[in-house]
C-alpha cells in the first residue's frame, strides 16, 4: 500500500505511531467499555459519529478495534488498502486524523493526499457525523461492519459472529 503512494519519512513513522497507539487505546476502549465507562470516555469516542453513541458497547468496541488492525494490516502489507465496509472506513480515517495531529504537533506538515479519498469512498460516510444529515441505508449503523461488496473481504470474526452458537467463557 504505501509503496504505492510517495510519502515522506515522517508521513510513514507517524502512521506507524498511529497504528501502534490508536491499537493499544482502542483495546483500553473495549475494556473500559465491558467495564461500563461510557464510550465518551475512552478514545473511541473521538472518531466516530456521535448520532450512535447509545449504541457505542464492549461488542462495538471489540467490532471497531478490529477493523482498526483490518485495515492497518492491509495498510502494512503492501497491497492496495480499500476499506471493506463502514468500520474500516471509520478506522481507516481514526489512523490518517491520528497521524496528521502527530505530525502537526511535531512542527510538520502531513501530506497524505490520496489515503484520505482512501478512507472514505462514495457512500457517504462522512455524512454520519453531521446530526442533521439523513443517513443513506447503506450506512446504517447496522450495516457497519458488513462488507460494501461481495467481493470485499472484512475480518472473519466479523464475517462469522452471526453464526457463533456458544462462547467460551
Amino acid at each position: 500500500m504505501l509503496k504505492s503512494y510517495t510519502l515522506t519519512e515522517d508521513d510513514v513513522a507517524a502512521l506507524q505511531d498511529a497504528t501502534v497507539l490508536l491499537a493499544c487505546y482502542f483495546f483500553d476502549a473495549v475494556n473500559d467499555l465491558g467495564n461500563g465507562i461510557p464510550i465518551d470516555d475512552t478514545w473511541m469516542a473521538e472518531y466516530l459519529p456521535t448520532r450512535y453513541g447509545a449504541l457505542y458497547d464492549e461488542t462495538f468496541g471489540r467490532n471497531f478495534l478490529t477493523c482498526l488492525l483490518s485495515v492497518s494490516a492491509k495498510l502494512w502489507d503492501g497491497v492496495e488498502c480499500r476499506p471493506a465496509c463502514v468500520g474500516e472506513q471509520l478506522a481507516f480515517h481514526a489512523l490518517l486524523d491520528f497521524a496528521q495531529a502527530t505530525l502537526e504537533e511535531r512542527g510538520v506538515e502531513a501530506d497524505f493526499g490520496p489515503l484520505w479519498d482512501l478512507a472514505y469512498d462514495d457512500h457517504g460516510v462522512r455524512t454520519s457525523f453531521a446530526l442533521s444529515h439523513p443517513i443513506d441505508p447503506r450506512l446504517e449503523f447496522c450495516r457497519w461492519f458488513h462488507p460494501f461488496a461481495e467481493e470485499d473481504v472484512v475480518h472473519p470474526s466479523l464475517r462469522f459472529r452471526d453464526r457463533v452458537r456458544t462462547r467460551i467463557s
